[in-house]
């Protein structure tokens, strides 16, 4: 039975896999341990439209969870124009803070603006990755 297989090989190809499986266990442990997770937003809606009248602002909200593991630091709301455009809003703010209002004269009418929050652990000051939502502003 054994006498088809070359031992020194397949010891060789049998510690390689053994040694690519530990790597993968442990890697994705240590991943784990250390994932924030995406902050879920609530609105404005994702390639929606805003209409909005001289004076009035636009409100930013986001859910109280996922919590990361550790507890949560700290938010980072920032707003741009366009999609990958100029920061108009980057803020940092308390872990408690779930919402961000943004003056309409920031917006330009019939421009495209994009958001995103992120949220940073407090042990390991790691930051979550974000989606980025898209919407357009109109002012009357």
């Amino acid at each position: 039975m054994w006498g088809d297989i070359n031992m020194p090989n397949y010891r060789i190809k049998l510690l390689s896999v053994a040694i690519v499986v530990v790597f993968c266990v442990l890697s994705c442990g240590l991943a784990s341990k250390y994932f924030v997770p995406k902050v879920a937003y609530l609105s404005p809606k994702s390639e929606g439209e805003i209409t909005i009248k001289a004076g009035e602002s636009i409100m930013f909200s986001w859910k109280t969870s996922p919590r990361p593991g550790s507890g949560r630091d700290s938010f980072r709301f920032v707003l741009r124009k366009g999609f990958e455009g100029e920061n108009i809003v980057a803020e940092t703010l308390p872990p408690t803070v779930y919402s961000y209002t943004v003056l309409g004269d920031k917006f330009e009418n019939g421009s495209t603006y994009s958001w995103f929050v992120k949220q940073r652990d407090m042990r390991t000051q790691s930051w979550s990755l974000a989606d980025t939502w898209v919407f357009k502003v109109y002012k009357k």
